[in-house]
């Protein structure tokens, strides 16, 4: 074995004999070299076979250390023991090459390097590096060279060409297997010899080309002319197209020879003229057969080839009148052939691709088809071919357009088959079915409709018997479709149901009218629904029609609860319009009798009341005095009266009432309400009003009534109010009650002054009462607020300047003394002392003083009418001032403005805040402020206004 340097034994130590293999990396860090010194070693190392080495990844390598190290002894000595054997391989006229177990070189001479382009050393990895291909051009990988099979599976390998595709050389191959497990190659170059079979090959092909096209140009029969124009030579078959026999036209000129077939003539002189093979452009008609002549330019002349197409032009004209027919169907017609390539497509098939036919034929239906379609047809033609299939079948798929839409066909198609019986494509007709596609989906939608609607559907044939019906229809009935189908009309419908149904048919005009009506049906139970049946007429006869049935038991029983809404609600537009009317009477300054009126003729011009009156009352529900009435509204105006709520009557006979004159019958039934006229604790009358409607007086409508009670009672109070406020006569009633424990049936010591100034509602069950006590006092104000249940919380405001304080008591109900201010006056002053009360009352003139009386005598048995006094007003202008701000006062400014000035807002310091004020009144500082702001801002221009008017009226009179 040959011995290493120091570098390569210091690079085979890296490797562990037969241990893991290394990369060129790793063998880098090992012996801290460069890596192209690294790779230099090893690539030496692996030529001497110390090493192992092979490809890995795009452009990595690994090395490793066989078990025994270095080539046999025998393949040594054959290049190393004999120098006079080297000479002779060195010498050899071929390249020759040895190879040491595993593929490793051993030896390889000068011509072998040089016919692979190898260097002078060469490595197993250079031979792999060599591009080589065989005689068929495919590439040869470096385990199938010749030069590493014959050291790889100790065989021999027969002779190969290989290209070497760098230098172009060919060379021949031969490998023997060596005893050690090497081998040995022999390359010889064989470029010459390749070359020469190559250009022999070609000219065997040029030779091949021209006698088949002598054999298909002379299948019929030829001729040769001389460049004269005469027939030099003539075969039998052309001779019996053209004369009597070969002798005959031997020598003759084409014109003579082939006179009667002008075409032939022409072309035949056109060759010789211009040297170009001519062919007749249609075939030539003889008496039993059609032929074509070609002309072909030669040395001397020209060729003439006659060829029979008599079958040709006979299957010509047959598909001409195929394809007429094809044609004239007027649908698209295809044909391919056993590849599925197209061969033939008709104009309407053109049109229908969106394709060019150049575009078409020729190309595969994959063009024009999707895989499931070809699919699906290749499975039915498997089907065709079969003994027992048929012979044509149907199938339907989207056709492909050029554009990218698709258009659904049925593809008619049948297999096409050749002389011998083989299978040489199909043909199909393709139909559009674009509008069938599109009806089935519409009826489709329409089944799929009349299946979930949940409306019963029905069709009737001829003979009125049931010929559909939905699942809907029959669960109305209570049963089940195949109960119904079949079934006349009238066992599911009663006759006179069916009998209306076709003369309302009938009157609608016959055919293709319909109709729609509500009748009651029965189910199968008996039980029985309201239905709206729209039903139409087909066909020839109106009893066959379809009808759609939907129950409409609930909407029916909707509509009447409907119709009593709107009456109810005409009764409280009604209602609403008197209160309204009955605001604007009492803000224009209307009497009570114009309020009493106007209510009763709002109600009773109604259309939804039959009469209104008012019963008066001298202001107590349980005085006998009142009107009395003698019809059958008396009963609810007495209950009314004494319970002071909304009363009624109903199935009251037209008869026992007042209808004013109206036109009913005298049996009609009718309701009653008698509405009680209240403003706070006082009873004005009753509102007495009748209706003959059902459920009249209930929910909405008694509470809008009760509400017209109050309404009408609060603007009789508010006239009688403002009459007593800006009337200038007033009437003073004086009243003293002698012992001052009998205002207040409780056991409280009465000490100080105490004078009542002002009470005022704040709310439906609140009211405010304001007033002064002297110091002394102040603990029998604050005992009367314990002792009370209805006088709930007392305040004490601040100072007046007059030893007394200021007070706020907030209660539910009212003094008995302050509720003659709801009689038409007011309180002018209510002062109660220890000794005695006295009570100073304000009221309108036309008062009854003796009604007052009642009322104060009846809260005060002891009380006394001191003094009745009649006065005008001292100030005509502050009266009138007075009459402005109650009409352009709202009640709320007023209850605020009234409220802050006896609750000592306006005193300097205050005596109470804004907040307090508001938090007495119930409602929130900015809504106190925003209503006080009002109230001060329409005062003080009715006051400077007033003042104006003065001057103006001051200076009127110094000029005059």
């Amino acid at each position: 074995m040959a011995s290493l340097t120091p570098a390569l034994e210091e690079t085979l130590a890296v490797f562990e004999p037969g241990g893991e293999p290394l990369s060129t990396g790793e063998v880098t860090d090992v012996l801290d070299v460069g890596r192209r010194s690294a790779y230099d070693r090893l690539d030496r190392l692996a030529t001497r076979d110390r090493v192992r080495t092979k490809p890995v990844g795009a452009s990595g390598r690994i090395w490793w250390r066989p078990e025994t190290d270095g080539p046999n002894d025998d393949t040594n000595a054959l290049a190393d023991a004999m120098p006079s054997a080297r000479t002779l391989l060195e010498s050899a006229p071929v390249g020759i090459a040895a190879f040491a177990p595993e593929g490793a070189f051993a030896y390889a001479n000068d011509r072998f390097r040089s016919q692979l382009g190898l260097p002078r050393d060469p490595t197993a990895t250079d031979l792999d590096e060599v591009a080589l291909e065989r005689a068929n051009g495919d590439a040869v990988g470096s385990g199938s060279t010749p030069f590493r099979r014959s050291a790889a599976d100790d065989s021999s390998t027969g002779g190969r060409r290989l290209r070497v595709e760098d230098s172009g050389r060919w060379l021949s191959v031969v490998g023997e297997p060596t005893p050690d497990g090497g081998g040995v190659v022999v390359a010889r170059d064989v470029t010459s010899a390749v070359d020469l079979q190559t250009e022999l090959s070609g000219a065997y092909a040029a030779a091949e080309d021209e006698l088949s096209g002598f054999r298909e140009r002379a299948v019929d029969g030829y001729a040769n002319v001389d460049e004269d124009g005469f027939v030099v030579d003539i075969d039998e078959r052309a001779a019996s197209v053209f004369g009597d026999g070969t002798s005959a036209l031997t020598g003759e000129h084409v014109r003579a020879a082939f006179g009667d077939h002008d075409p032939a003539v022409s072309i035949v002189e056109r060759s010789l003229a211009d040297g170009r093979t001519t062919e007749t452009s249609d075939p030539i008609a003889t008496d039993d057969r059609w032929l074509t002549v070609e002309a072909v330019p030669r040395d001397g002349g020209v060729s003439v080839y006659v060829r029979d197409v008599s079958k040709r032009v006979e299957r010509e004209r047959e598909l001409e009148r195929y394809t007429r027919l094809v044609d004239a169907l007027g649908e698209a017609v295809y044909e391919l052939d056993a590849a599925a390539n197209i061969t033939f497509v008709n104009d309407p098939g053109v049109e229908m691709s969106g394709y060019a036919r150049e575009e078409l034929v020729g190309s595969h239906v994959s063009m024009v088809m999707d895989e499931d379609a070809i699919s699906a047809v290749g499975s039915q033609l498997v089907d065709m071919l079969d003994d027992d299939g048929p012979d044509r079948v149907r199938t339907e798929y989207d056709l492909q357009r050029k554009d990218g839409s698709a258009i659904p066909v049925e593809n008619r198609l049948a297999v096409l088959g050749d002389d011998e019986g083989d299978v040489r494509g199909s043909a199909g007709i393709l139909l559009d079915v674009s509008d069938r596609r599109a009806r089935e989906r519409e009826l489709e939608r329409y089944e799929r409709i009349v299946e979930t609607v949940e409306d019963g559907i029905y069709v009737l044939d001829d003979d009125d018997r049931f010929a559909v019906v939905n699942d809907a229809f029959a669960s109305m009935l209570g049963t089940s479709p195949d109960d119904i189908v079949g079934v006349h009309a009238t066992d599911v419908f009663d006759e006179s149901f069916v009998d209306r149904a076709t003369s309302t048919l009938e009157a609608a005009g016959g055919e293709h009218c319909s109709a729609r009506f509500q009748e009651p049906v029965y189910t199968v139970g008996g039980e029985s629904f309201v239905a709206e049946v729209q039903f139409a007429a087909f066909g020839d006869d109106v009893r066959s029609r379809v009808g759609v049935v939907r129950d409409v038991t609930e909407r029916v029983q909707r509509e009447a609860r409907i119709e009593r809404q709107r009456e109810r609600l005409e009764a409280l537009n009604a209602v609403n319009g008197v209160v309204r009317n009955v605001a604007t009477a009492a803000v224009e300054g209307s009497t009570r009798s114009a309020i009493e009126s106007l209510v009763c003729e709002e109600l009773g011009a109604s259309e939804v009341y039959g009469s209104a009156s008012i019963v008066e009352s001298d202001g107590r529900a349980d005085d006998d005095g009142r009107r009395s009435t003698a019809d059958a509204t008396a009963g609810p105006i007495e209950r009314a009266m004494r319970t002071g709520s909304i009363e009624t009557a109903a199935d009251v006979s037209a008869r026992d009432l007042d209808l004013a004159g109206r036109d009913v019958p005298a049996e009609s039934s009718w309701s009653v309400a008698a509405i009680p006229i209240t403003y706070e604790s006082t009873l004005y009358g009753v509102l007495a009003v009748t209706a003959d409607r059902e459920a009249a007086f209930t929910g909405e409508e008694r509470a809008v009534l009760e509400t017209v009670g109050t309404v009408v009672g609060n603007a009789i109070a508010a006239v009688e109010r403002k009459r007593a406020l800006t009337s200038e006569e007033v009437v003073e009633l004086d009243y003293r009650v002698s012992n001052p424990e009998d205002l207040f049936d409780v056991d409280v010591t009465l000490a100080g002054r105490i004078t009542f100034e002002e009470m005022m509602y704040v709310g439906d069950d609140e009211l405010l009462v304001y007033g002064t006590v002297t110091d002394d006092g102040r603990e029998t104000v604050h005992a009367l607020v314990d002792a009370f249940p209805s006088w709930n919380a007392v305040s004490l405001l601040g100072p007046t300047g007059e030893d007394a304080t200021r007070f706020e008591i907030h209660m539910d109900s009212p003094p008995a003394f302050l509720e003659a201010t709801a009689n038409g006056g007011y309180v002018e002053r209510a002062t109660i002392e220890p000794e005695e009360t006295r009570i100073v009352l304000h009221v309108p003139p036309e008062t009854d003083a003796r009604s007052m009386t009642a009322v104060i005598r009846e809260a005060y048995p002891g009380a006394s009418l001191l003094a009745k006094r009649q006065f005008s007003r001292p100030d005509p202008s502050m009266l009138g001032l007075q009459q402005q701000v109650a009409d352009q006062l709202t009640d709320r400014q007023r209850t605020v403005l009234k409220a802050a000035f006896y609750a000592g807002y306006f005193e300097w310091p205050r005596d109470v805040t804004g907040e307090e004020v508001a938090a007495s009144l119930g409602v929130a500082p900015s809504t106190f402020s925003q209503h006080l702001r009002k109230a001060e801002e329409k005062l003080l221009a009715l006051l400077l206004a007033d003042a104006d008017a003065r001057v103006d009226s001051t200076r009127v009179d110094a000029e005059e």
